[in-house]
């Protein structure tokens, strides 16, 4: 005979293999082998030699390392969580300083980040760094001009480190009511998709916490019982957690904690047995189109997904005579796209 692998160990195992599809999907870190690491081929030889020159006398200048990558693409990950994958993997920067700075192009997705260590977010704030982007880099590519972009954005990077620059943007031209009108619809286009958004959840919201409450109170026997134990206190918090929330203040009178805890599941039980057993409980849940049906529910759904793989045999080693000094790295920065 047999033996089945029970079924909560199947459900145990599902982290596990959520984490190992994430990896499975998530594009390669390119080696690093220079201060331009031109993976994707979107600058010419002249370009990428002029700007490592640059790098280099600057990180001699004041120790912090400033390099450049191009990926020809993301293979479906955001932008933000691969920058950060690969500062973790090349330690940009010297260690204890974190004075690094990443330059990340996709070149398919037609995406831009500036990826901002520790010790430099001070000065490269994210203001900042959009407006690098917005205004010295994106203009460029959007024209094609590739080479041109890159030139500007490191110069402008590296002027704001040193205090020469300050990524100010340019004044919008006069008399320009196409732009002012493009830039009011995609306001009004960004307010009206929040507010669709906010919507969409608060309706989730309210469906969940009716969904929790049938199966909660409304369901007979041993499953009824058991949804009630895992899905009662679930529905608690989320109806009233503003009021859950003042047991805080009460630090100095556990013996009042207890106690009201006490009433709590007290008031749960009570409201489980008021809804089953009471004919007005009853009268009520048969008015709002409740039953106390406590069968089994049983779904079933399928996915599927699939990603190409990259050509990258290294998983973000360093290769070459460049490398970087251990710095870290915590999110600051700007994106973008063109």
């Amino acid at each position: 005979m047999k033996r089945r692998l029970p079924f909560f160990r199947l459900w145990a195992l599902l982290p596990a293999v959520l984490v190992a599809a994430s990896l499975a999907h998530a594009a390669d870190i390119p080696p690093l082998k220079a201060r331009v690491n031109d993976a994707a081929v979107m600058f010419s030889p002249a370009a990428r030699s002029e700007v490592e020159t640059l790098l280099a006398a600057h990180e001699k200048e004041t120790t912090n390392q400033v390099v450049v990558v191009t990926v020809p693409s993301l293979e479906g990950e955001d932008l933000e969580g691969y920058s950060i994958r690969l500062a973790e993997a090349w330690k940009i920067g010297q260690k204890g300083k974190d004075n690094g700075v990443i330059l990340l192009f996709s070149k398919n997705d037609r995406k831009v980040r500036i990826e901002v260590g520790y010790g430099l977010e001070g000065r490269l704030t994210d203001l900042i760094c959009g407006r690098i982007i917005r205004y010295n880099i994106v203009p460029h590519f959007k024209a094609g001009r590739f080479d041109e972009g890159l030139r500007s954005g490191v110069k402008a990077v590296l002027g704001t480190i040193k205090g020469e620059l300050t990524a100010a943007p340019p004044p919008a031209p006069a008399g320009d009511p196409l732009r002012e009108l493009k830039y009011f619809a995609k306001k009004a286009l960004a307010y009206i998709g929040a507010g669709l958004m906010i919507l969409l959840g608060g309706g989730v919201a309210l469906l969940l916490l009716v969904v929790f409450f049938n199966m909660a109170f409304f369901q007979k026997g041993s499953e009824g019982w058991l949804s009630f134990a895992i899905l009662g206190p679930i529905f608690f918090l989320l109806s009233f957690f503003p009021a859950v929330s003042l047991l805080k203040f009460n630090q100095y009178f556990p013996i009042f904690r207890k106690l009201i805890g006490l009433g709590i599941i007290g008031l749960l039980v009570g409201a489980k047995f008021y809804f089953l057993r009471t004919r007005r409980g009853q009268a009520l849940a048969k008015k709002y189109g409740m039953t106390f049906s406590g069968g089994g529910r049983s779904s079933s759904g399928s996915s599927s997904w699939s990603s190409s793989g990259s050509s990258y045999s290294s998983s973000g080693s360093s290769s070459g005579g460049f490398s970087g000094g251990g710095g870290s790295f915590g999110g600051g920065g700007a994106s973008g796209g063109w």
